[in-house]
């Protein structure tokens, strides 16, 4: 199932939480729950599961632990960014250390977070990596259009000639 668009007049902003920790999924979710722009569409307990939920939900932005079981967060983030180039990639862990960040960067993450963040770096950074991403996005959408609108004209023509 592909993300639709929403249009609700708001740019709500849907994010992926990717985490091995029940209570740090729930904590960061509770805390976007208080911001009316945010909202949560998955949360996924290791690296494997966010790269398919990333795949099927299409988010905005995936907040994801670096240190997880089965894929690590390095490898689910070099992923994602891959194959969803649209997707802002938001690192955290509870070692702020310069190589992980480094790594963090490296795998295509845009931004990497200490563990645990204060709601105000939270929110803009949510907000700030969500706006840098929006002429991706945007040139996603003509792409999209484009590849469709050759197709939908030929259907026409030969709906008419059918008529004929």
């Amino acid at each position: 199932m592909k993300r639709q668009p929403q249009d609700d007049g708001n740019n709500t902003i849907d994010i992926l939480l990717v985490d091995d920790i029940q209570d740090a999924r729930d904590g960061i979710q509770r805390l976007l729950s208080f911001e009316q722009d945010f909202r949560v569409v998955g949360t996924a307990s290791n690296g494997r599961e966010g790269v398919a939920l990333a795949q099927e939900h299409q988010p905005d932005i995936v907040i994801m632990d670096i240190n997880m079981p089965d894929m690590d967060g390095l490898e689910a983030a070099s992923r994602i960014t891959k194959a969803l180039p649209f997707v802002g990639v938001i690192m955290m862990s509870v070692q702020d250390d310069p190589d992980y960040m480094q790594r963090a960067m490296l795998a295509g993450a845009r931004f990497f977070l200490s563990k645990p963040p204060s709601t105000d770096q939270l929110y803009n950074t949510i907000r700030t990596v969500y706006a840098q991403y929006a002429p991706i996005r945007a040139q996603m959408e003509r792409f999209k259009d484009a590849a469709f609108a050759p197709i939908v004209e030929e259907e026409k023509e030969a709906t008419a000639g059918d008529r004929a």
